[in-house]
């Protein structure tokens, strides 16, 4: 080869490289600014998520400087509707929120005192229905925008004890909060109930939990009971999302748009062919209930078997490009780069969410209560036995298989194997239906049972 022509093909070689950067760059762009677009669109119909604050009462007398007053008692009643709603090809929780909450405070001091009770909207870009806010007998009445704040003076004698009323409809998106304050504060006698009308909700990062939860006929009803509690976190919950095809159009997995996973699952399952669903969790639209939906769907398709893995950007490809030029790259270490280990920052979830997320997935989903649940999803009892068999065996004698590799006699199980694969599909019709679907399950259209699985890669979350 001629140095002219190896000059050409490294020529050749950087310009078609370059032209594909080009390409990947600019249609990472016109993605993630279609969504941030539908966002917008979406919050300027139907508000942003909620964070309701405390009011906030503060003390003042002629011998006295001002002190924020703590509240003798909390009782809020909260009630969130979901009504999931679509823009351009994109799901998004949107929600119904009826807020009701009544204070009491008392005058601490041995004179009259000024107090000034301060509400602050919890999002600017809704509409509030209903609303009610009274300061004893003041009844106050919204002026300006909902940005800005309402403020309600009232004189109070010594030791006097007075009332705050707070009620409103209104809506919101993805997740609603009560922030007790901006810092670390005492909350005494607090009660807040919130019911719901759906089944499945997660409880946001560094927010406490319910402290009990009750299940309903039309969903849940949590409650958070506190006599004296000092904390700086807030309470909230998330809305469960639907099936949304944003991480696939993020990943450009154009193909598997517009899919019945469900139905082709049940078309496998009819045929025979056992299913190995693989998931990938921390895609950017990828919150902390990813995990327990992904499992719990993957149960209720009576899916055998399941391999989960962590969003990996590989060096070289397009996700690590976007990645790095975003400052989301958190290792350089490739022995980490194994789908089982966080190396980028997620976009709606911390990295230890992530990571523990995606062991407790593992572990939920190859629970025997899971794998009992996932069988008896079937309708035939050779089916229901065959899934108890295979997703047991795999996963449940681990130290089994190791000890039958160790010593070199995998072979002598393979009958083994073959009767458990072959309880469903024996009918000359179902082989005439595999073979035209392209014969792997059955090479040769004799009696031989089905000696392989077959394979479902999909992420329907």
């Amino acid at each position: 080869m001629t140095v002219r022509r190896l000059v050409a093909i490294i020529f050749i070689f950087g310009c078609v490289t370059f032209a594909w950067v080009i390409l990947g760059t600019s249609v990472i762009s016109r993605t993630n600014s279609g969504f941030t677009l539908l966002d917008r669109q979406v919050q300027g119909l139907w508000g942003t998520n909620h964070l309701q604050k405390a009011p906030q009462v503060i003390l003042s007398s002629s011998n006295q400087n001002d002190v924020v007053v703590e509240f003798d008692s909390s009782d809020i009643v909260v009630g969130i509707q979901l009504d999931h709603r679509r823009k351009g090809l994109l799901w998004y929780a949107t929600y119904d929120v009826l807020f009701s909450a009544n204070y009491s405070f008392h005058n601490p001091l041995d004179e009259n005192a000024t107090t000034s009770t301060i509400f602050s909207f919890p999002s600017s870009g809704t509409i509030y229905d209903d609303f009610d806010f009274r300061v004893g007998e003041i009844e106050i009445t919204p002026r300006g925008n909902a940005g800005q704040r309402l403020e309600a003076t009232l004189e109070i004698p010594p030791g006097a004890q007075e009332e705050i009323h707070l009620s409103y409809k209104s809506r919101g998106v993805d997740s609603w909060y009560y922030s007790f304050s901006d810092q670390i504060t005492t909350v005494k006698n607090f009660s807040l109930t919130l019911k719901t009308d759906f089944d499945t909700y997660d409880f946001p990062g560094q927010t406490i939990s319910a402290s009990t939860k009750t299940k309903t006929s039309q969903g849940w009803e949590l409650e958070w009971q506190f006599e004296n509690l000092i904390s700086d976190f807030d309470l909230g919950i998330e809305m469960p999302n639907k099936l949304n095809p944003s991480n696939l159009q993020s990943q450009h997995k154009y193909q598997n748009l517009n899919r019945d996973y469900n139905l082709a699952i049940r078309r496998l399952h009819d045929l025979g062919v056992m299913v190995n669903a693989s998931f990938v969790f921390g895609m950017d639209h990828d919150n902390q209930s990813v995990f327990e939906r992904t499992v719990a769907w993957a149960i209720e398709q009576s899916i055998e078997t399941a391999t989960f893995h962590i969003l990996t950007p590989y060096p070289g490809t397009v996700l690590h490009q976007q990645l790095g030029s975003q400052s989301r790259i958190t290792s350089q270490n490739w022995d980490l780069y194994d789908t089982r280990h966080v190396v980028f920052q997620p976009a709606s979830m911390s990295v230890e969410a992530l990571e523990t997320g995606y062991w407790r997935a593992y572990q939920n989903f190859y629970k025997w209560g899971s794998i009992f649940r996932g069988a008896w999803a079937k309708d035939k009892w050779d089916q229901r036995l065959r899934h108890l068999a295979y997703s047991g065996g795999w996963k449940k004698f681990e130290p089994l298989w190791d000890w039958v590799i160790q010593l070199k006699r995998v072979g002598n199980f393979i009958p083994l194997l073959e009767t458990i694969l072959s309880s469903a599909s024996s009918s000359n019709e179902d082989r005439r239906i595999l073979q035209s679907l392209g014969g792997a399950a059955y090479p040769q259209a004799d009696n031989r049972p089905l000696q392989d699985s077959h394979y479902l890669d999909t992420h329907p979350f």
